[in-house]
């Protein structure tokens, strides 16, 4: 069994080595959230170069190195190399940082679960790493129920005891 947790990662320098389209998914997300993203990789795709442009990221422009782990609080490896990519889960370890490896899921700390924004509402769901399919799936679904204009959920959220004021 894990152990969910809601990190705060608001001003907190988080790493991402990779520059395609799992990396634009873990860096979005980590932006949304506050944290200050930095990208390492010799080439960013598209959507990462607008969010380095909006100055949304930092990126440096090298192929991973330990030391760009320096003061880093919480890594994801998104390369398309799983040996770099095993490289960065057995550095960030040895330093005693968080690490996601995008394609070695048991060898990653943490799980990403996908998330559902309803208002003052975050619904994480999660198989553990097992299916992430499932786990898009379920989000597609709660998140079609909720966009129904009526916020059926949020709303009976709002008549419970200690219910969001928002």
């Amino acid at each position: 069994m894990l152990y969910p947790v809601w990190l705060k990662l608001a001003g907190t320098k988080c790493l991402v080595v990779g520059g395609g389209r799992i990396a634009l998914r873990r860096a979005t997300t980590l932006v949304n959230c506050g944290a200050r993203v930095v990208i390492v990789s010799p080439q960013l795709c598209a959507e990462l170069l607008t969010m380095l442009e909006r100055g949304d990221i930092e990126h440096i422009a090298a192929r991973y190195e330990p030391i760009y782990l320096a003061d880093t609080k919480l890594v994801i490896a998104a390369t398309d190399r799983r040996d770099v990519n095993a490289a960065i889960g057995r550095d960030a370890r040895d330093r005693g940082i968080l690490c996601n490896i995008a394609d070695m899921q048991a060898e990653s700390d943490f799980f990403l679960p996908s998330l559902v924004n309803c208002g003052a509402v975050q619904v994480a769901i999660s198989t553990g790493g097992a299916s992430p399919a499932t786990a898009k799936a379920l989000r597609q679904a709660l998140a079609s129920d909720l966009e129904d204009g009526g916020n059926r959920f949020v709303s009976l959220l709002r008549t419970l005891p200690g219910s969001l004021s928002r």
